[in-house]
């Protein structure tokens, strides 16, 4: 059994979220990776469509129901998900378990939740991280589940393992809320991986921003997995199927696939032309997606290096409120102040700065980094509102067309992270980190 996007139920717009019902409900997503998944793992196809809700989360689902049903849906993130749902239980109030993840992903969304959703209980458990388990650690699973009597079970151990787990025990569930599979999630409320910046998702581009964070390992999933998409969907486009899924069989539709085979016994001259047609229109598609792919590998080195792995040695993104200057102590302006007249050195094949701050700042091994941008116009808009603020900043042209923008150097890298955590509840300045000259 396989999947289709033709037959398949799906929450058609966000605003139905609202009117799903209070009780026990296995909501699922869908998206490029996961439709590929259930192709070829029959349990996984059934699991998704077997589910209460599924939700399409994902440009490649919304484009390809338009093409192939002629109809129209939003796309809805499982951080749309998840969002919904805490927002309605933190209303009501209530207890919410998070069921997948590591010990120390758990800790920082107890942590996190406990400040943004005051009125839910937050409770964990994180399995043993393997593909399968025995029948001890899904009955410890159940039983913990139980033993919270929860209000939302939230659960994040990736696809396809979270999907097939829920379908193999939803009736050992003996729960009375809604079980919602939202695998990322966890790691990007938590902030362990960063999630796409607003305008990527506006572009539905989110998964090339995933890609350029993690090239290494989401290749497969972005670039393979792409073209693979779809060859599927061109596939369930033009091609006869032999047979619908079980779950939305019936004899109307046995009658119309019937019917379609004994029109085309009777005009296999049409049929052999779109079959030509469709083989050019695949060829043609697969070719522009290896060409886009190329060039997006082709760049990557222009953007990955540069602004996440050299200016965040860890790839850890520091994540703060902005606040205004005003709420700062006296004590706390004055070394902020003093943080910021220092310099920012020159990088090794010294460019000329391209804009300069009112006077000139002193060097360092260390500086402190506010932001690096593609283009001049964007980093001196930046630069302008960092002035305007009374912060004296610097342009900086490291190359490759990347401006960064410091505020400060330092001769001690310990100093300079001391600084940087002081100076990153001002404005303008809540991501600020250290890179090395």
């Amino acid at each position: 059994m396989s999947i289709s996007i033709k037959h398949i139920r799906l929450l058609k717009y966000r605003s139905e979220l609202d009117a799903l019902p209070e009780r026990k409900l296995i909501i699922n997503t869908i998206n490029a990776h996961s439709y590929n998944l259930a192709q070829k793992d029959a349990m996984f196809a059934k699991a998704l469509t077997c589910s209460d809700v599924l939700i399409p989360d994902g440009v490649g689902i919304v484009k390809a129901i338009h093409w192939l049903k002629g109809i129209k849906v939003e796309r809805i993130a499982g951080w749309d998900l998840f969002t919904f749902e805490m927002e309605r239980l933190n209303r009501k109030g209530g207890v919410c378990f998070f069921l997948g993840s590591s010990i120390k992903v758990l800790e920082l969304i107890m942590k996190k939740t406990s400040k943004e959703y005051t009125n839910i209980r937050m409770i964990g458990y994180s399995p043993r991280y393997k593909s399968d388990f025995t029948n001890e650690e899904n009955k410890a699973m159940i039983d913990e589940i139980h033993a919270a009597m929860p209000d939302l079970i939230l659960i994040g151990m990736t696809a396809p393992k979270q999907e097939k787990w829920v379908y193999l025990y939803r009736d050992l569930l003996k729960v009375n809320c809604h079980i919602c599979a939202i695998g990322a999630v966890f790691d990007f409320y938590a902030g362990t991986v960063k999630r796409a910046p607003v305008w990527w998702q506006k572009h539905s581009l989110e998964w090339l921003y995933r890609l350029l964070m993690e090239p290494r390992r989401m290749w497969k999933r972005y670039i393979i997995g792409n073209i693979l998409f779809i060859y599927y969907i061109f596939k369930e486009k033009f091609a006869l199927q032999k047979s619908l899924p079980e779950q939305i069989q019936s004899e109307n539709a046995k009658i119309a696939v019937q019917q379609v085979f004994a029109t085309s016994k009777a005009n296999p001259p049409i049929i052999e032309s779109v079959q030509k047609k469709t083989s050019f229109y695949i060829l043609m598609l697969l070719s522009i997606a290896i060409i886009v792919s190329s060039v997006g590998f082709f760049l990557y080195p222009v953007v990955y290096p540069r602004v996440f792995q050299k200016d965040l040695p860890n790839q850890s993104l520091l994540v703060t409120s902005i606040e205004n200057t005003e709420s700062n102590t006296p004590d706390q302006k004055d070394t902020l102040n003093q943080a910021t007249t220092l310099s920012m050195p020159e990088i090794e094949n010294k460019p000329e700065p391209v804009v300069k701050s009112q006077r000139n700042l002193k060097q360092g091994k260390y500086v402190l980094v506010v932001g690096s941008f593609p283009t001049q116009p964007e980093a001196e808009r930046y630069a302008n509102k960092l002035q305007n603020a009374g912060i004296e900043c610097e342009i900086i042209n490291i190359g490759n067309k990347l401006f960064r923008i410091s505020i400060a150097g330092f001769d001690d890298k310990n100093e300079a992270e001391k600084h940087a955590n002081q100076v990153k509840s001002m404005r303008y300045c809540e991501n600020v980190w250290v890179a090395r000259r």
